[in-house]
């Protein structure tokens, strides 16, 4: 625990050689202007470098610099160079919402004991750089809000302290402040020597700022200083290095007391923050939850919902979404939920615009006056004290007791309008017998047609399965569609008796039946087509059966040449095969040669097969 501390502390603290408040070797338009550059002006209005400085010890406000409008080479650059600063710290202001800028004044010029040459500015006096239209002066000029109190530079006391291995009590800001504003250089000569910095006076006139690359630093002994008078006006950041005091008191107090609370907790892997902590959204019953307890100030889906409801059941969550998916109303009603339970709750973002981002959503649902926005702890101190004094105004209070019996009310409205639509919800979504929901049944519904009809199932449905009545349905349609063919009036079968009772066999015996009638049916069609078939009906043919089968009989033996046979099929043809021979042959017979009785033969034969045919088929 105290190696991450160390570890965070020295990543805060950034004492590299680039750090413009530790190590000033050469100026850059876009980040400092040189003061002292104003006294080469010789005809354009401009305040001397002395006069600022004056000015400046004496809290006096605002401080002129130069008219925009000069002619003359040096008055151009230097608005030029003005112009390219405030563009500069503008793009940071608005994106960090930090206005780091500082007249550094005097400066402190040496090598510690490691050899790393320092130039920079003791003092920062902060300040505000605008440009003048309206009025009698026009120009440049530097700004100071009231109550602003200029700080020791902490950046190079730090670097002191850790490359020279010094102990400077912190004592020194508070010091500092106290300081004479005569001999100021003087003062803090004494200052830093009684803190152990071996340091004197240059008391050299102002002038500008020495430029160096790593080739020209000037070889000074180490571990010796010098106050310089040069005055530069730029950007020396300093936010990170007011939290070091606080990283030494956290380092100090993890030597004597193993408990830092939550921090203790964020910091150690394995420490209770991460239990109950899901990497999916919690599984909440949102409607079970009272409208009391919600205080909602935009809209919001069910998964934002269960974010702010899901805070008070984890010691910790993250909230992760692409630009767009709502994050910042999540935190719009995060703030008012925290406001309405009487919750202090604090906002950090990294960057300025999305600080502005949640402001504008507070204040457009009239939550402004409970919230302070700082994006400078010194500029925006003013504003917090307003806005904390304006809502502890007793009129205020009673106006936000009267406003909060009335939510309740609403509240109490809204949960009972929650309950009703949940109970539809869940008969909605209640599984019947027929193992459907009446929502599942809705969407199965449909409009009826004009050929379509209704049937009155009565009780079936429930008794009945979906998944039995889908099959049945099957039946159904294809019950239906038997029906619509073999069911009228005019079917040669309507009147058949039902084949329902019968069992395998006869229905086997059945259609073993059917399939010779209709064999039967075809060979009695094929047969019919002789044209002396149609002399005889199926009745006649069945009464002469015998007399047909013989006269085949007698024919077929004619042609062995025996007198017996011939006598036979004599007799049977003038007697007992007379009506037959009559429609065979209904021209008879002149003479009886071999190729007639053949002729009669065949259709003898043809006649026979007939007979039996139509006589299976009966």
């Amino acid at each position: 625990m105290l190696q991450k501390l160390e570890t965070l502390r020295d990543k805060l603290s950034d004492l590299s050689k680039s750090n413009r408040s530790l190590r000033l070797l050469k100026l850059q338009d876009k980040w400092n202007f040189d003061l002292a550059a104003l006294d080469q002006i010789q005809t354009t209005k401009h305040s001397s470098t002395q006069q600022i400085i004056k000015r400046l010890m004496s809290g006096s406000t605002p401080l002129y610099l130069i008219s925009n409008q000069s002619e003359e080479e040096i008055g151009i650059k230097i608005n030029q160079q003005l112009a390219t600063l405030q563009r500069n710290l503008s793009a940071i202001e608005e994106e960090t919402g930090l206005y780091s800028v500082y007249i550094g004044y005097p400066f402190l010029s040496g090598k510690m004991t490691d050899g790393t040459f320092v130039q920079a500015p003791i003092f920062l006096f902060p300040v505000r750089l605008e440009k003048q239209t309206e009025g009698n002066n026009p120009g440049w000029i530097l700004t100071r809000e009231t109550g602003e109190e200029p700080t020791i530079n902490r950046t190079l006391l730090l670097a002191i302290q850790k490359y020279c291995q010094l102990k400077i009590d912190d004592q020194i800001y508070d010091n500092a402040k106290e300081l004479a504003k005569e001999n100021l250089a003087t003062e803090l000569c004494r200052l830093l020597t009684a803190s152990g910095v071996t340091t004197v006076v240059d008391d050299g006139a102002m002038a500008k700022l020495p430029e160096f690359t790593q080739k020209t630093i000037p070889g000074v002994p180490e571990g010796h200083f010098t106050i310089k008078t040069h005055a530069v006006l730029g950007h020396f950041p300093q936010g990170n290095s007011t939290l070091l005091k606080d990283y030494d008191e956290l380092i100090k107090n993890i030597k004597e007391t193993t408990n830092l609370g939550l921090l203790e907790e964020i910091l150690l892997e394995n420490s209770s923050v991460t239990e109950g902590v899901s990497d999916n959204t919690l599984s909440l019953d949102i409607d079970a939850i009272s409208h009391k307890e919600l205080y909602n100030v935009t809209d919001l889906d069910a998964s934002q919902e269960e974010v702010i409801l899901g805070i008070d059941k984890t010691n910790g969550m993250v909230v992760h979404g692409p630009p767009g998916t709502g994050k910042s109303q999540v935190i719009v009603n995060l703030i008012s939920r925290a406001i309405a339970k009487s919750q202090k709750v604090m906002v950090v973002c990294q960057k300025r615009a999305a600080l502005d981002v949640v402001y504008q959503r507070l204040d457009s649902v009239g939550l402004a006056d409970h919230v302070a926005l700082v994006h400078d702890a010194t500029t925006d101190r003013k504003q917090l004290y307003q806005k904390l004094e304006a809502v502890l105004d007793e009129k205020y209070l009673h106006q936000a007791d009267t406003e909060a019996n009335d939510y309740h009310k609403l509240a109490d409205k809204i949960d009972a309008k929650t309950t009703y639509f949940n109970d539809i919800a869940a008969a909605l979504w209640s599984r019947q017998p027929c193992e459907l929901t009446p929502f599942q049944l809705y969407t199965r519904s449909k409009m009826l047609s004009s050929n379509e009809i209704m049937l009155n199932l009565g009780n079936l449905p429930d008794t009945i399965s979906i998944e039995r009545l889908e099959k049945l349905l099957t039946t159904i349609t294809t019950l239906g569609n038997c029906y619509g063919k073999y069911g009228h009036e005019n079917y040669s079968w309507v009147k058949r008796t039902s084949f329902a009772t019968m069992d395998n066999s006869q229905r086997y015996e059945l259609t073993k039946q059917l399939n010779l009638a209709l064999s039967q049916s075809e060979t009695i069609e094929a047969l019919h087509k002789e044209k002396y078939t149609e002399y005889f009906t199926p009745e006649e043919c069945w009464s002469h059966s015998i007399i047909i089968e013989n006269g085949v009989r007698k024919v077929g033996n004619y042609n062995n040449g025996k007198f017996l046979s011939k006598l036979y099929l004599w007799f049977w043809v003038r007697f007992n095969g007379k009506p037959i021979i009559e429609k065979v042959a209904p021209d008879g017979f002149k003479d009886y040669k071999s190729d007639q009785w053949n002729q009669l033969e065949q259709r003898l034969i043809h006649l026979f097969k007939y007979t039996e045919a139509t006589r299976t088929l009966h």
